[in-house]
């Protein structure tokens, strides 16, 4: 609802608390990266609210816990890219 109402500190507080309660892989093996899904649209909704540096935080958590993951590589190659164009 937050995301849909583009209240992004609002969408950005939810979803931190969800990465709070349990990190990536931290879940029976068959789930590996269950929460992965959560950091990497935390780190859109940061990257989409001009905030590259801590979107590419979140997008690296992710790797960490399922590297190679297809939507948190795209994330953090965009989220540098961004934090590069910002700083010069």
């Amino acid at each position: 609802m937050a995301i849909a109402s583009k209240d992004a500190e609002t969408a950005i507080a939810l979803i931190e608390c969800r990465c709070g309660r349990g990190r990536c892989c931290r879940e029976a093996p068959g789930n590996a990266g269950a929460d992965c899904p959560a950091r990497e649209q935390l780190g859109e909704i940061l990257l989409a609210s001009g905030r590259p540096t801590e979107a590419l935080r979140e997008f690296h958590a992710a790797l960490q816990a399922a590297p190679r993951r297809r939507g948190a590589l795209i994330g953090a190659a965009a989220a540098e890219a961004n934090a590069k164009q910002r700083t010069g």
